[in-house]
């Protein structure tokens, strides 16, 4: 078998899923953006709940919370999901700018637990 076959065999089995990879950074202060944070959380948890919005969160910078995000967004295609990155608060009110790459989710694992009893669950043993 050849270097090229050998990858072939390896590849095809991953899950080749597409995905969309929003950054976004501020371009307005801090005190400007403040105050738009409940409806921005309000939004991304209304993307979570349609399945639009696979993960969501802000870089860390020296263990804080830092100024930029990162979203990963399930759509069609480039342009879907450019219209949603745009809908997101901050973004629709010119407080953040943000780029889009396409990506392709092949490897990983996650782990979900469900106790039934009084419906709590968690995540990789969280």
């Amino acid at each position: 078998m050849d270097l090229h076959e050998e990858i072939g065999q390896l590849a095809a089995p991953l899950l080749h899923r597409t995905l969309f990879v929003c950054v976004s950074e501020p371009v307005a202060a801090l005190d400007e953006i403040l105050p738009h944070i409940p409806d921005h959380l309000r939004h991304l948890v209304a993307m979570e709940k349609s399945g639009v919005l696979l993960a969501s969160g802000p870089f860390l910078e020296a263990g804080q919370v830092g100024l930029r995000a990162m979203m990963i967004i399930r759509a069609k295609d480039l342009a879907e999901a450019r219209r949603i990155a745009g809908e997101e608060t901050l973004h629709k009110l010119g407080l953040r700018r943000f780029t889009i790459e396409e990506w392709q989710l092949n490897q990983g694992r996650i782990s979900v637990q469900m106790d039934f009893s009084d419906q709590k669950g968690g995540l990789d043993g969280g």
